[in-house]
């Protein structure tokens, strides 16, 4: 507001209420320039942060665990079997 950019001191203050101009052009700064300091700092993210989150364990670390065969349709054998009975 200091600056005056394209006279929006003089439009803000010549107005009725100009705290609640003020406080919109505010909000909208802060909803702008708040999420790309978020996106930024999620894509500065490392992928590879140390933990063990999302990996797959061997089954060796686990006591006592054991696969478990799973049986899985296709998408075709679902119809069909739906169309016989």
């Amino acid at each position: 507001m200091w600056v005056n950019p394209g006279h929006l001191r003089e439009l803000i203050l010549a107005d009725a209420s100009p705290g609640t101009a003020f406080g919109l052009l505010l909000f909208g700064f802060v909803i702008t320039f708040g999420s790309a300091a978020m996106g930024s700092a999620l894509m500065a993210m490392s992928a590879d942060a140390g933990s063990d989150r999302g990996r797959r364990l061997p089954l060796d670390l686990i006591a006592g665990a054991q696969p478990i065969p799973v049986r899985v349709e296709s998408a075709a054998q679902l119809r069909r079997r739906r169309l016989r009975g």
